[in-house]
């Protein structure tokens, strides 16, 4: 049976649910506890994304973060409104500016007050949006800025809220935010369009404008080829253009009151071929973006929050055991001890980097094993000002690092002053931690049998890995 607000909730907003309990989690340093949810998830029919969505609605028992999640898709819709009617009356500012209310108006300049901003804020958007540092356009990050101002005022305190913001800060990031922001940019920019096309109808509907144009320093054929070039496009969607004579002999000082109807439908074909269609070209384009990537967005689950909740949500079968073909001796020899199947520690995207505790003080640093010649070492975490010092690299890191790699002593008793370590390094590389074991292979089988108490405390630490280093190793990292 699934909890009241799952249903209700469609795939992208349960992963936005499940980021913002993850996001709690993380900044409390613990995985909340709820054998229901839990149970709940190990039962769902999916792979390990699918049970941490049906684990986070479960908890989500009053429907508190979906209701966050959808009041942000109500604010930005709120601020879509606001800013909109607000973009339509500067563009009816920008007609009454550009055409005012005496008889001579020149062309010129009437074009230009219309049209030349936003031609090149869309110059500039398409050379910005290539760059992958882009988030799409200033008036959709004035949007977001909007909605999350009106959600601080209009959110409901707690987890609503907390699911709020993370909502409003994953759809400004990505794909997910281009989209998204891109749409809004060319949203306000077709209601400024808009409004401008309005108010220059009305205008010209009351008042009767002559056009003219002038230059100082420009030949008369340099602005009868610009003006009749400007005309180009408009004249192929149909709009009445003035020809070459007309513009000749519109130029200042010539007979008022010839062209009025070829004047007028080159603005208003202008704001309509090179404002209103790209814009709603664009919008759609963006619109159809953001629908393509919010489909496509998944939970990371190399996160730490989410990296501790695998053991938890592994379901029953996968506990007893999978089918295929026979054990080979070594295998057989890992289970027995407790150990997983050998992994590349190295092998992840991004940096790894190597942190080692509690080792014997004659130990080379970095350590010698094969499987760690490409990982970043870092130093040693044995005391107060090591562990802080650890703590505060991974918290400066411009981007979290690919996996962090804990290297210890097999035969140190764990305790819990490393477990809360543990559990701080995740949170603060915001990245999955390994707990990689030497000295194994040279344990007294009795000793061996610690493996379980290694394992105890991987777990509550959320530590996502356990497993032996330098299997192939003589000298156990020691120097000669």
């Amino acid at each position: 049976m699934s909890a009241p607000s799952e249903s209700l909730a469609s795939p992208f907003q349960q992963r936005l649910v499940a980021e913002s309990l993850r996001v709690e989690e993380e900044r409390a340093g613990r995985t909340r506890e709820s054998p229901m949810a839990e149970e709940r998830a190990r039962g769902h029919d999916g792979d390990l994304e699918a049970r941490i969505r049906v684990r986070a609605m479960a908890l989500d028992e009053h429907g508190a973060r979906l209701a966050g999640v959808q009041r942000v898709a109500g604010t930005v819709r709120l601020a879509f409104l606001i800013l909109g009617i607000v973009a339509g009356l500067a563009g009816l500012t920008a007609a009454g500016v550009a055409l005012g209310t005496d008889s001579q108006v020149n062309i010129v300049r009437a074009i230009v007050t219309l049209l030349a901003v936003q031609i090149l804020a869309l110059f500039l958007w398409g050379l910005l949006i290539v760059m992958p540092f882009s988030r799409g356009g200033v008036l959709g990050r004035i949007v977001m800025m909007v909605a999350g101002w009106l959600g601080r005022r209009l959110a409901a305190t707690g987890e609503g809220m907390s699911a709020a913001s993370v909502t409003l800060s994953r759809l400004t990031r990505g794909d997910i935010g281009r989209g998204l922001l891109g749409t809004a940019t060319h949203t306000l920019w077709f209601a400024y369009t808009a409004g401008a096309l309005a108010g220059a109808l009305v205008l010209m509907a009351i008042y009767q404008y002559d056009f003219y144009w002038a230059t100082t320093i420009l030949s008369e054929e340099v602005m009868v080829a610009l003006l009749t070039g400007l005309g180009v496009a408009p004249g192929m969607a149909g709009f009445t253009v003035p020809d070459q004579e007309l513009v000749r002999f519109s130029r200042q000082g010539m007979e008022p009151g010839y062209g009025r109807q070829a004047w007028s439908g080159l603005i208003v074909g202008s704001l309509i071929v090179f404002g209103l269609i790209p814009r709603l070209l664009f919008a759609v384009l963006c619109a159809l973006q953001l629908r393509s990537a919010s489909a496509a967005f998944r939970l990371d689950l190399t996160r730490a929050g989410y990296a501790r909740l695998a053991h938890r949500l592994e379901p029953a079968s996968a506990r007893l055991g999978r089918k295929g073909p026979p054990p080979s001796d070594q295998e057989t020899g890992q289970r027995q001890a407790g150990l997983p199947e050998p992994v590349d520690p190295a092998g992840a995207p991004g940096l790894v980097y190597l942190v080692g505790m509690e080792r014997e003080p004659e130990s080379d640093w970095p350590p010698s094993y094969p499987e760690l010649a490409t990982v970043e070492a870092l130093g040693y975490a044995d005391d107060r000002a090591g562990r802080r010092d650890i703590l505060a690299i991974f918290e400066n890191l411009p981007a979290p690092p690919g996996r962090v790699l804990v290297l210890v002593p097999f035969r140190r008793t764990p305790d819990r002053g490393m477990g809360s370590f543990l559990q701080a390094l995740g949170r603060a590389a915001s990245a999955p931690v390994w707990l990689l074991l030497e000295g194994l292979g040279k344990a007294p089988e009795p000793g061996r049998q610690r493996i379980g108490q290694w394992q105890e405390l991987a777990g509550r630490a959320g530590v996502e890995r356990v497993q032996e280093v330098g299997q192939g190793s003589t000298d156990g990292g020691q120097k000669p």
